[in-house]
């Protein structure tokens, strides 16, 4: 009774586009394979900078980076259902911020650290 943890939670994503790189077509295709597989309307926000970020309930996920330089719709879609799935998502949690890795949920090893 004390769980106040929701399983069917949907998950807000937001999805950071540097302007100047040209990110809005990747940010905006993306937000619309979200919404056709998870019924999530994937909030745009325009940054600067070279930014492609992505954040489900304000945990970020993997930067771009060298080795990989966007998070596919298709890994976004699994981290939400993984983070929904565990519980994870709730406001208080920390433990799902993989800001410092390319790993996500699956736990494999980094290799932009």
């Amino acid at each position: 009774m004390g769980d106040t943890k929701n399983p069917t939670k949907k998950p807000s994503i937001q999805i950071t586009y540097c302007v100047e790189s040209g990110f809005f077509d990747k940010a905006s295709s993306m937000a619309a394979e979200i919404k056709d597989k998870l019924g999530i309307t994937a909030k745009l926000k325009q940054g600067h900078g070279g930014i492609f970020e992505v954040a489900i309930d304000g945990k970020v996920l993997p930067k771009k980076c060298a080795c990989r330089p966007f998070p596919t719709a298709a890994e976004i879609i699994e981290w939400a259902k993984a983070l929904t799935k565990t519980g994870l998502v709730s406001d208080d949690d920390e433990s799902s911020d993989w800001s410092d890795t390319c790993c996500g949920p699956s736990g494999r090893s980094s290799c932009c650290r």
